[in-house]
């Protein structure tokens, strides 16, 4: 099996890589592009061969150098972990149509839209934070790019004790109620139907940098309840995962992303590895169980911690 993995350097593609490196029964030869040179990145050093890339600017440029790139390795995989990349090559589906799984242009563009998916997760009767349009009727709020990845494009305005407010109020942002709560991440796999046989919520229990650094699998059987809600309305083929907070007052939506996360190594670790499953599944064409036979499979309860590992590279 041969797998074209973009953008290395990112935590994400690294995530990837430790979870196909597990699959000691699968013989996979993983090819790696980014735009930093060889060595500049752990991701670059692990992969089994490496392209550097052009820069992605020039987006039809990039598009096509990655397509030659995969019809010239005869790829049977290509994986991405950045939305805006993603949203490329879905956008050029007639050119991945074999090598890329994942939703449809459409279901893709509404999740990529941070606010547009808020307001879809309403419409379903699923709970988000409030949006907000005046901030001075609130103590707190929390202003969010529409188009963002991770912590990133995120900012705070606490009404009770600033003296300053930056100039964040721009048609590309949009403001919610700051809300306190356990964080969650959810890891997701849908069959090619788009119906979930697996779904791991992660509390949040240390965060560094805006990425989860212990977690613990919780079998929170309202948290899986509204994930399946949501997955009935949006097929997602694949794996994906979504994120929550939840406090007394419920369980709130914050987005989804239909990739896999930066820390979902942490339910591999903590489960089986459904990579595998992934695999055997969309590339062989293997059937699957239900969602209930899967669960199973998982250690609830079990709390994983991140390790970080240095790499040299010699010119």
């Amino acid at each position: 099996m041969k797998i074209l993995l973009t953008q290395v350097s990112k935590m994400g593609s690294l995530c990837w890589i430790k979870c196909i490196k597990r699959l000691y029964n699968m013989e996979i030869t993983i090819y790696g592009t980014d735009y930093k040179p060889l060595g500049y990145s752990a991701g670059s050093i692990l992969v089994d061969q490496f392209f550097k890339t052009p820069s992605n600017l020039n987006k039809e440029e990039y598009v096509l150098y990655i397509y030659e790139l995969c019809r010239k390795l005869n790829v049977d995989l290509l994986l991405s972990v950045i939305d805006d990349e993603l949203e490329l090559f879905i956008k050029n589906k007639h050119l991945f149509s074999e090598i890329l799984y994942g939703p449809d242009y459409e279901c893709f563009s509404i999740f990529h839209d941070k606010c547009l998916a808020s307001q879809k997760m309403q419409e379903i009767g699923i709970d988000i934070p409030p949006f907000i349009t005046n901030i001075f009727c609130e103590e707190k709020v929390i202003v969010r790019d529409k188009i963002g990845v991770g912590s990133r494009g995120i900012y705070v305005i606490d009404l009770k004790t600033a003296t300053y407010i930056e100039n964040r109020f721009q048609n590309n942002r949009f403001m919610q109620k700051y809300i306190e709560g356990e964080e969650y991440t959810v890891d997701v796999l849908t069959d090619n139907n788009g119906t979930p046989i697996l779904i791991v919520p992660r509390k949040r229990l240390e965060i560094q940098q805006g990425i989860s650094f212990i977690c613990q699998l919780v079998n929170d059987i309202d948290i899986i309840n509204i994930c399946k809600k949501i997955y009935s309305f949006y097929q997602i083929p694949g794996i994906s995962n979504v994120q929550f907070i939840k406090n007394k007052s419920g369980i709130h939506f914050i987005e989804l992303n239909p990739r896999l996360g930066g820390t979902s190594i942490a339910t591999v670790i903590g489960g089986f590895n459904f990579i595998e499953l992934f695999f055997q599944h969309f590339l062989k064409h293997e059937p699957v169980m239900k969602l209930e036979y899967y669960q199973q499979l998982i250690a609830w309860g079990a709390i994983v911690s991140r390790d970080y590992q240095e790499y040299l590279y010699l010119p």
